[in-house]
């Protein structure tokens, strides 16, 4: 059995949500270390560091959106054995995905805000799109992207 001996903060990495996930890192570091061991690696590319131990590592993952969100840091985690934080490849891989979620959510009669799916090109007529949705107020998201 593995003795996991620090905790490795992962922040950073190469979305366009890197800013947050620095400043999303700061107090969860400050909170941790006043009874842990905890090593903070800011990443630059998306990829693991080569300083990472599984045997004595347990990785706490704060990389929001690509990357960090979307199941692939997790898989290389899972491929490499490591101990982490947070939900598995797949349903990080799941999650993401707004539209997917939302589907599997209202199939097991969890209640869900109606929605429609669009991809560019698609016409964006305001007015029909409130009527065909029953709602005057509109969010407009990426389907996989960060919140």
């Amino acid at each position: 059995m593995r003795e996991l001996k620090r905790i490795v903060i992962l922040c950073g990495g190469e979305s366009g949500e890197r800013a947050i996930s620095l400043k999303s890192a700061e107090p969860v570091v400050k909170t941790l270390e006043k009874s842990y061991w905890v090593h903070c690696i800011h990443l630059d590319v998306n990829i693991l560091p080569e300083e990472l131990d599984p045997e004595q590592d347990l990785i706490f993952p704060l990389i929001h959106g690509d990357f960090g969100e979307d199941g692939r840091l997790q898989e290389l985690l899972e491929a490499e054995n490591f101990a982490y934080v947070g939900s598995d490849s797949q349903a990080s891989a799941l999650c993401i995905d707004k539209w997917r979620s939302k589907q599997l959510a209202q199939e097991h009669g969890i209640p869900a805000l109606p929605a429609m799916f669009v991809q560019a090109g698609d016409s964006l007529e305001e007015a029909s799109i409130c009527k065909q949705l029953g709602n005057t107020t509109l969010v407009l998201k990426p389907t996989n992207k960060g919140s």
